[in-house]
């Protein structure tokens, strides 16, 4: 007779599964600058800090995120986020992940050929909590190793 899978640890599972794809989620709403997608990744009352900053509340993220004549989109630039470790209690979640992201110099490289670099890297830290949606970012830490004077942590953020 085959065992059944332990309900709780297969629902952790679902949650994981689900966390690690608001994450990826977040990654193509920076590349393309969509703001509804991006604010619709956290709750009402959310924070998202970063070196430079922080946005409080979902309208904030939504205007920060939307598209700016200032800051123009090239299409070249992709947000990468790896290592994913998740920490699931009841309706409340924290995760710890690496990020980079890529750009190219279009002609840059041997023989004028594009080259693709890294453009800055670090990790997150984030707060997350279930909702009737399902899983939201409640804060989002982000930690750039990549600007100037950025000390790496100095323990394992990922407890």
């Amino acid at each position: 007779m085959t065992a059944m899978p332990d309900p709780a640890a297969v629902q952790t599972l679902i949650d994981e599964a689900a966390i690690a794809k608001l994450q990826n989620r977040y990654m193509f709403a920076i590349d393309w600058r969509d703001g509804d997608v991006m604010s619709s990744l956290f709750v009402e009352d959310c924070v998202l800090a970063w070196p430079e900053g922080h946005a409080e509340g979902r309208e904030r993220i939504r205007a920060m995120f939307s598209p700016n004549p200032n800051f123009p989109l090239t299409g070249f630039v992709r947000h990468v986020v790896a290592n994913q470790v998740i920490e699931v209690t009841g309706d409340t979640a924290r995760a710890r992940a690496y990020w980079w992201d890529f750009d190219k110099k279009v002609g840059a490289g041997e023989d004028g050929k594009d080259l693709a670099y890294v453009l800055a890297y670090g990790h997150y830290e984030d707060e997350l909590v279930r909702t009737a949606d399902g899983w939201r970012f409640r804060k989002r830490t982000v930690f750039n190793q990549s600007n100037p004077g950025a000390d790496p942590p100095r323990s394992n953020p990922c407890w």
